[in-house]
Parts: C-alpha cells; sequence; structure tokens
C-alpha cells in the first residue's frame, strides 16, 4: 500500500524548533521522527542521514501515483520487466522441436580465442583453454609469455565456457533392466 506523506516537510533552514517525536517528511521519500530535540533544531542534522538527531519511520510519497494498474497486458514489452515470472505458460510452443540431439558443441561464449602478440586492452576478453579470461594489465597481456591462466596478473579468469553437447549418444534400442 502507498503511504501518503502526512508529516510536514523538513525545515533545512534550521529555523524551525523540533521537539523529540516531531516527525518529518525528507525529500528522500521517508517519514523521520526526531530522536534528539538540540540536533534536529540544526539545518546540517539532515535526516536519513544524522541518525543521531533521526529516527527514520517509514517510507511516504508526496502523491500518490496516478497510473492505476492494467488488467489486460500491453502489445509492447516493458522497459522495466518484472521479477515475477508470469504464471501462464507460453500459448506458442516451437512448432518444429528438433528430435535428434545436436553433435557439434553449442558454446555460450561469443569471445575470440587467445592469440599470443595480439593487441589486448584492459578489459578485454578471451578464451584460452575453454576458459574466458579478461586482460587486467595491457602491457602484460599483449605479450605472447604472459599466457591466460598462467599469468593472474594479466588475466583474470571470468568463467568456464559451457557447452550444451550432450555426453553420450541416446540408445537407439533401449533396454529394460531387470532388477
Amino acid at each position: 500500500s502507498i503511504v501518503v506523506c502526512t508529516a510536514p516537510a523538513w525545515d533545512d533552514t534550521g529555523s524551525t524548533d523540533y521537539n523529540k517525536g516531531d516527525l518529518v517528511a525528507h525529500t528522500d521519500s521517508n517519514i523521520y521522527s526526531c530522536k534528539n530535540r538540540k540536533r534536529c533544531d540544526k539545518a546540517d542534522h539532515v535526516p536519513g542521514v544524522d541518525h543521531r538527531a533521526w529516527k527514520y519511520v517509514r517510507p511516504c510519497f508526496t502523491e500518490a501515483p496516478t497510473i492505476v494498474p492494467s488488467e489486460v497486458p500491453t502489445a509492447i514489452p516493458s522497459d522495466h520487466p518484472s521479477d515475477q515470472p508470469t504464471a501462464i505458460p507460453s500459448s506458442e510452443p516451437s512448432l518444429s522441436p528438433s528430435l535428434t540431439p545436436s553433435f557439434s558443441p553449442s558454446w555460450s561464449c561469443d569471445v575470440a580465442d587467445w592469440v599470443g602478440g595480439t593487441d589486448y586492452n584492459e578489459g578485454d576478453q578471451v578464451v584460452y583453454d575453454e576458459i574466458i579470461y579478461q586482460c587486467r594489465n595491457k602491457k602484460r597481456c599483449d605479450k605472447s609469455k604472459f599466457i591466460p591462466g598462467v599469468d593472474m596478473r594479466a588475466w583474470q579468469t571470468i568463467r568456464r565456457c559451457i557447452t550444451d553437447s550432450p555426453s553420450r549418444m541416446p540408445s537407439s534400442s533401449p533396454t529394460a533392466s531387470v532388477l
């Protein structure tokens, strides 16, 4: 539920006398309660910053939202998708699923292989021995003797490349096992 601010806005000039327990609404969209009268009265003791002067109470908004959520989804995807997955599965599954597994690995990394002596910059990523590395020192990354995975001053390990390929061929004639 949305809590609209009912507390008066905090006076940042220091001209208001606050008493212990007085509530103020701050520009950070929160309400604070005065804990220490001598500190609350001073402009340099800001709610949300000076925890000895002000105690956080709750969030609030200066006005209620004007947009009412729609019950009907839009045709255009949101720029800010929800963290929650939809409860309804897709009504458009693939019309032609693959019946046989792929025999060539499908790498999950779109990174070029490391080539010694190449002009690399800090932040560049390469694959060496099925592991992704990122250049952390340009002077070292450019030299062939500083191999990813060996010289960690030049290269930082990012992750292993993962393949989607099956580890074994499925049987063309499965058999039932008897226990």
